[in-house]
């Protein structure tokens, strides 16, 4: 992992991209199963460079690791695709091939040397023997490069290289345009030359030191020169000075960066730190990502769960940032600590009794118009540390928070507040709070700041907060959060993992299968499907339990590795947002849009045993087995696995029909995915009863095999997803024939 220390603000900003690949688009806000967060913080541009029209931008960042970064709307927002290892220590000026992106080619600012992709940044070759490398321009098999020393050309690909022109001072940026000129950028203007880079002649801009140059398909030539954009329609012979930074209202010092020019003619530039686009020659520009929350460090996030497009964060300043389009592009909806000092902990939002916008900070702050203005809520011991606030139940005007002086509740909708704390240590700080979601009655609370002790407890409340008791765990880790859903009670530490209860505190387990880490922020349960369950952890670590937190899979990759301060998932269930903060680098809002795992209905699948028959029997039908095991014949196995009742897929694979038939000799069933198989034993005595159920041909992360035996001297079939079961058998006399398909644990 490589690290970068910058001298300058003016460094900071001049790497973002040091191999940016930029086509502007208009997709979705998310990538689906991918994180997607602010542009990339603090880190140098270097350089940027369009490929297609696609919709997509790619950037390799440099800060707290290199990364390829990527974009597919435009630069709102930004996920992680890899990291980029084995390009120097000061990775600079990029190069990408239009036609075939897998070639790129990005140049070590410090070393002179230059590396060299075909797989799309999986693997790099070095190239040395030149001056340092300022920028790279790919046309077809041609490479040109700006160096310290002069112009470089390559004619077959970035392979072999041939200096084509030298200079004193040598060049910054090169370019080259549709008719074959090629543009150079220097410290007293720029150059052009007419038969590939051997000679170079002055255009109309002279004795301007120019940083950057860049050729766009209509013919237009541009060029940056500190805080000004230069535009030349006739081929470089005169210049016109389009709109400066200075006209961009983003604040001081101003200063324009990164230039780059997409296929559709679109100008991108870094202004301010903040990615700007144009579309008419930069008189006009749309700021794409906004410096603030780019840089915010971002405590809490609330969605409307009325209106989903609106989504609020809070920063460490106890400002409220707001977004009306899901995320994209957010404002400062209101500064509610003007004068500092108050500090930020979280933002809440309720739509009942009306909507309600709670900020968490020093004092607790709430408004009712969007957060338009706010209104501070009276504290018995006055101003207060909120950390959390969280509501009884939906439509109700009770409220309970977690403060420095422990549990306070509110009946009148937050205005004012009362201490709850009876049973709970006195002088004790909870760190983490919740209303079970089936009785408003029930809290639980995380104690961690006991005077006189190190231990850790959970306590629960019955009668609303107003006494609280011992819920049986002792720990020695911060409790950091909890939720009680549907009768179960999960509790998150830093330290020890993930607890569960099923039965209101009396007993606790770990449930931890599948994570990688024991120190953990926040679990999340979501509401429309209780089973659904996401963990977050330290180093940007974050899971996903599709089966309540049995197990767990990771949902990290692309995220940086930071703590998480704050998550929560949407009312429908499809996305999560995520707050990190306490980095240099990549503190911000982050958003998942999350892919349905299982895409279609589901069945449990019950197997049944006849000691009559000697015989198993399978069924999707839960009637069939409630009828069959209430007899004298059968006795119930219970749920063995979970199967979709229509075709669809499981994480992205297709299934595939279970066909099932019937013996009437025999007088036993058979299971086969093999339509041939179906069909020649429905000509040979065999009564097919069609499809029973689908599954998956392939073993994915959710899934389990069906093992189908064989047994010569019964005559018959099994099926079981217990391997143990299947060892034992295939060694007395059962012939395993393999895996009949993949299907999902039972719910």
């Amino acid at each position: 992992m490589m690290y970068l220390f910058f001298r300058s603000l003016k460094a900071v900003v001049r790497y973002i991209s040091i191999l940016l690949t930029l086509v502007i688009g208009s997709s979705a806000l998310a990538g689906v199963n991918t994180w997607t967060g602010p542009w990339p913080r603090n880190l140098n541009v270097q350089d940027m460079q369009a490929i297609s029209s696609s919709g997509k931008i790619l950037a390799v960042a440099s800060g707290i690791r290199d990364t390829l970064y990527s974009s597919s709307d435009g630069g709102f927002s930004w996920s992680a695709e890899l990291a980029v290892s084995g390009v120097g220590s000061n990775p600079g000026a990029m190069g990408v091939d239009v036609q075939n992106p897998s070639l790129i080619l990005i140049a070590d600012a410090t070393f002179s040397n230059l590396y060299r992709s075909t797989d799309a940044g999986k693997s790099w070759a070095v190239n040395r023997g030149f001056g340092v490398v300022k920028s790279i321009h790919v046309t077809g098999s041609n490479v040109y490069l700006a160096t310290s020393d002069g112009v470089y050309r390559s004619q077959d690909r970035g392979v072999t290289f041939a200096r084509t022109a030298a200079f004193s001072g040598g060049a910054v940026a090169v370019t080259i345009a549709n008719d074959g000129a090629v543009y150079i950028a220097r410290s007293t203007g720029v150059l052009r030359s007419l038969n590939g880079g051997v000679t170079f002649a002055a255009t109309g801009l002279i004795n301007v030191n120019v940083n950057n140059v860049r050729a766009a398909a209509d013919g237009t030539v541009y060029a940056t020169a500190g805080q000004n954009l230069y535009v030349s329609l006739d081929q470089g012979n005169s210049w016109a000075i389009s709109v400066p930074a200075s006209k961009v209202n983003l604040g001081a010092p101003n200063y324009l960066a990164g230039l780059n020019v997409a296929p559709d003619n679109t100008i991108i530039a870094n202004i301010n730190g903040a990615l700007n686009k144009s579309v008419d020659r930069g008189n006009t520009w749309l700021t794409i990502n906004a410096p603030f929350i780019v840089n915010a460090d971002i405590v809490g996030v609330a969605q409307d769960a009325a209106n989903p497009s609106i989504v609020y964060a809070a920063n460490s300043r106890a400002d409220l940032l707001k977004s009306i389009d899901g995320g994209k592009q957010w404002v400062t909806a209101f500064n509610t600590c003007p004068t500092g000092g108050c500090g930020g902990y979280s933002v809440r939002h309720f739509n009942a009794p009306t909507p309600i916008v709670f900020v968490g900070a020093v004092p607790l702050r709430y408004s009712t118009n969007g957060g338009t203005s706010f209104t501070e809520a009276v504290f018995p011991n006055g101003n207060l540390a909120v950390y959390d606030i969280i509501q009884a139940a939906p439509n109700s005007a009770t409220f309970f928070s977690r403060t420095r002086l422990g549990v306070f509740k509110s009946t009148n909708a937050g205005a004012n507040w009362t201490s709850a704390t009876v049973g709970l240590p006195a002088s004790s700080i909870p760190s983490a709070l919740t209303v079970d979601s089936q009785n408003s009655n029930i809290l639980y609370a995380g104690i961690t700041d006991i005077p006189n002790t190190t231990a850790k407890q959970v306590y629960k409340s019955v009668d609303g907060g107003n006494t609280w008791v011992s819920a049986g765990l002792p720990l020695t880790t911060v409790v950091t959060s909890i939720q009680a859903v549907a009768g179960k009670t999960f509790v998150s530490t830093y330290g020890s993992g993930l607890f569960y209860s099923e039965n209101g505190g009396q007993t606790w387990s770990s449930r931890n299968v599948g994570t990688t880490t024991a120190r953990l922020n926040r679990v999340v349960v979501d509401a429309q499907k209780p089973a659904n369950m996401f963990l977050a952890g330290e180093k940007g670590l974050v899971y996903q339990s599709i089966d309540a937190a049995l197990t767990w899979s990771p949902l990290n990759y692309r995220l940086p590795e930071v703590d998480v301060d704050d998550l929560i998932v949407s009312p429908d269930g499809k996305t999560l947002h995520l707050g990190m903060n306490n980095s240099p680098y990549t503190s911000g809002y982050y958003q998942y849009t999350i892919a349905n795992p299982v895409v279609g209905p589901t069945t449990d699948v019950y197997r049944l045993y006849s000691p009559l028959l000697q015989v198993h029997f399978y069924t999707a039908d839960a009637n069939e087995y409630r009828v069959l095991t209430a007899g004298a014949n059968w006795s119930g196995e219970g749920k063995i696995y979970t199967a979709l009742t229509q075709p669809g897929s499981i994480n992205g694979v297709a299934t595939v029909p279970l066909y099932r038939l019937y013996s009437p000799i025999l007088r036993r069933h058979l299971l086969t995915t093999d339509f041939n198989e179906y069909s020649v034993l429905s000509g040979l005595g065999w009564t097919p009863e069609g499809i029973a159920w689908h599954m998956v041909p392939q073993a994915t992360e959710l899934t389990i095999p069906i093992y189908r035996l064989y047994s010569e001297a019964l005559r018959r079939h099994l099926y079981t997803v217990d391997e143990n079961e299947k060892n034992v058998l295939s060694n007395n006399g059962w012939r395993f024939e393999g895996v009949v398909g993949h299907v999902l644990r039972p719910n």
